[in-house]
């Protein structure tokens, strides 16, 4: 038999069946409305995170990409690889992350983005992204359902299954955001946030801070804490401090040890001294 191929109707789903020369199937493409309903997909046995012995490459993982239902469901992030074959409802055709599958897109993890900037290096993302995406590799490294497969060769591995610079740039970003996030932890035990108040039929909300929970005698201020080693941003927030512990933190910000600086601004509608005051919707930040 010399044809490429033939459409099936089963049960109203259009489906395209590829046989070779031979007649054997070696393909049966997955559309939307399989996907809805479930599709089967076959699974590979789990790697050795540790010591992987399965190298991919960008071609091999883009044939596994939902596509056909003949393949493993696999995605790679940050490099490493995982069959997501049980989870075909959210990574099939179709579906909400089918976006992810057959290919290496750990950026639109963070952007969104799943055209070709998908699959670029991260070099340009902030460590605060890349926190983002390292936690989404633990989600799947720590999966009961979902394998580790082994690595993709490429912005992550190399040939041998070695991590890259880039890699090993990436693993630093992580634990660099990890500690500034614990930096910024450590502060906001000592200055509590404010409690605050909308409703959608007032024009204004309400900040107040309370004896029962906040320092005795705290007030409405605004607060940016910023990492001293670290070049992005950080938001202000609406904290409830005291004159002793204002004075503490300004004091903290000249030792040489300290590795945050804060900066402290009244909110121009709260009288001084006072534990409530009430700002327009809408009203910006006074710093």
């Amino acid at each position: 038999m010399h044809w490429k191929g033939f459409l099936v109707g089963l049960v109203g789903i259009s489906v395209a069946v590829y046989m070779s020369n031979e007649g054997d199937e070696i393909g049966k493409k997955v559309d939307f409305k399989e996907a809805k309903e479930g599709v089967t997909y076959p699974r590979m046995s789990a790697d050795n995170i540790k010591n992987p012995k399965r190298i991919w490459k960008k071609e091999d993982l883009a044939e596994r990409g939902g596509q056909n239902a003949n393949r493993e469901l696999i995605l790679s992030i940050a490099g490493e690889v995982y069959d997501v074959g049980s989870g075909e409802k959210h990574y099939a055709p179709g579906t909400g992350y089918s976006g992810f599958t057959g290919r290496d897109a750990s950026r639109a993890f963070v952007t969104g983005e799943y055209n070709e900037t998908a699959v670029k290096g991260l070099e340009d993302l902030t460590d605060t992204q890349i926190k983002s995406i390292m936690e989404w590799r633990q989600f799947y490294r720590d999966h009961e359902d979902y394998r580790f497969v082994g690595v993709l060769e490429g912005d992550y591995f190399t040939a041998s299954g070695q991590p890259t610079e880039h890699l090993l740039e990436v693993n630093k970003a992580f634990e660099r955001a990890t500690h500034n996030e614990n930096l910024q932890k450590d502060v906001s035990k000592q200055f509590l946030t404010c409690n605050s108040k909308h409703e959608a039929a007032k024009d204004y909300f309400e900040l107040w801070c309370d004896d029962s929970y906040h320092k005795k005698g705290s007030t409405p201020t605004y607060m940016i804490t910023r990492i001293k080693s670290s070049k992005e941003e950080t938001p202000g927030r609406c904290v409830c401090a005291t004159p002793e512990l204002i004075e503490g933190m300004l004091a903290k910000n000249t030792e040489p040890k300290s590795e945050t600086v804060s900066h402290f601004f009244p909110f121009p509608e709260c009288e001084k001294g006072a534990q409530s005051c009430k700002r327009p919707k809408g009203a910006k930040p006074p710093a």
